[in-house]
């Protein structure tokens, strides 16, 4: 692509182009089943930033309409996906959003405005102010805390989770404490430490690196495994075939290498954690 060429063209011709994209999607050009425009615009979006903020001498305020009209490509790119979603255009959005996000701390609202369109034709996508503002929210709140992504997304899975002490603790409702505890160690990510309490079972999960550890209050066991490439704690955890026969079985009270190295690796108590679970035996 022309704007993403090496001298690339002047920011005021890149953020051109990316008007362009916006105003063609307003417009309809794309059909309904045609995600093409995704690939296209994630490109210019990502070529329309400095590379540096020394690169280009360029004032705040056309940085400021730069960021906004980012924001309202972000937003654009987000419709019909999902923050922790595995299909193709889940993985182009949160790579963008990545590569982008820094820049969303200068987006301004009532620069936004400018960049909305009505839709007036069929397929036509336009960005929704609600989402702008969110997203321009969430960057923000990531400056502050490194944990507010990871909230974001799973507050948008649904699922009630608090953050104590280096543990993500979750509550599963009518849902088995397994389960959800298994969703929450997929969508949090490695490294990480969660215990769900629900229907008066606990279940507890400490994953560092392909190591992951299992603890629940029947039987009264910490169920300690090496993740297989693929896998996540959610098709690990809740297979149909049971958890690996490979698997290290260990008595809640007791300890192993393997196990006291994860806790020591994730920074969390792990006697406090085994006495969450052995309360609910």
């Amino acid at each position: 692509m022309v704007i993403a060429e090496n001298p690339r063209p002047p920011l005021e011709l890149r953020m051109g182009v990316t008007r362009i994209y916006i105003d063609l999607l307003a417009a309809g050009v794309w059909g309904p089943d045609d995600d093409d425009w995704r690939w296209a615009l994630a490109e210019v979006l990502t070529a329309l930033p400095p590379h540096d903020r020394d690169d280009e001498d360029v004032p705040d305020l056309p940085l400021s309409y730069m960021s906004s009209m980012v924001a309202v490509g972000l937003a654009l790119l987000a419709q019909d996906t999902t923050l922790a979603g595995g299909h193709p255009e889940d993985i182009l959005w949160r790579s963008t959003w990545n590569t982008l996000r820094p820049w969303l701390a200068s987006a301004r609202t009532e620069i936004v405005d400018d960049y909305l369109d009505v839709p007036s034709q069929s397929y036509a996508r336009v960005a929704d102010r609600g989402t702008i503002e969110w997203l321009i929210e969430l960057a923000t709140s990531v400056a502050d805390d490194p944990h507010a992504e990871t909230r974001a997304t799973l507050a948008a899975a649904g699922l009630t989770v608090e953050f104590r002490d280096g543990v993500w603790v979750g509550t599963a409702g009518d849902a088995a404490s397994r389960k959800v505890a298994a969703r929450i160690t997929t969508l949090v990510g490695d490294p990480c430490a969660v215990i769900v309490v629900g229907g008066g079972k606990t279940c507890a999960v400490l994953r560092s690196g392909a190591t992951m550890a299992m603890g629940e209050r029947t039987p009264a066991l910490w169920h300690v495994m090496k993740m297989p490439t693929m896998s996540t704690p959610t098709s690990l955890l809740t297979s149909p075939d049971g958890l690996p026969a490979s698997r290290e079985r260990i008595a809640l009270g007791s300890h192993s290498p393997t196990l006291t190295g994860v806790a020591r690796d994730l920074g969390v108590d792990l006697a406090h954690i085994t006495e969450a679970l052995r309360k609910s035996v």
